[in-house]
């Protein structure tokens, strides 16, 4: 005995070809079909009369086939349009997050440029100071050799 879902695959149509041919043939299928716990069971009398009933409309099977195989597949090209539309989402997100992290990374390191060039400035107006510091000395010294010479 084969469940609905093997039959189908076996017949390659949907499984709702092969209820649609269950209920036509009603009447002929009925001592040849099980139900158990809510499972439809097909013995290999009744495979033979649906796909008898097959060949008689093979042109019709294949056309709900088709429509059943359309409908699978727009509903996993659906299912995959809202993945990638997710994944560009998260990329968007991901991307915008990585920007902010670069700006304010540029205008921490603008800051610290800012106050390297402070410190800098300050550094070498400090060594200023000291060279004319030093210069004052030495004309104070030279005034102060002089003065010692003169008075000896």
């Amino acid at each position: 005995m084969y469940r609905v879902i093997e039959v189908s695959q076996m017949l390659n149509v949907s499984k709702v070809t092969i209820y649609k041919k269950m209920s036509a043939l009603k009447e002929e299928i009925r001592p040849f079909v099980v139900k158990e716990k809510n499972v439809t069971y097909l013995t290999e009398e009744a495979v033979a009369l649906i796909r008898e009933q097959l060949k008689q409309h093979g042109e019709q099977a294949q056309g709900e086939n088709l429509s059943s195989d359309y409908l699978e597949l727009k509903e996993k090209f659906e299912v995959l349009k809202g993945e990638v539309e997710e994944a560009n989402s998260n990329l968007e997100f991901e991307k915008q997050g990585h920007l902010n992290n670069l700006l304010l990374m540029y205008d921490y390191l603008q800051t610290v440029k800012k106050n390297k060039e402070d410190r800098l400035k300050s550094l070498r107006n400090a060594v200023e100071n000291i060279r004319l510091t030093l210069n004052d000395i030495d004309k104070q010294i030279e005034l102060f050799d002089e003065l010692n010479q003169q008075s000896s």
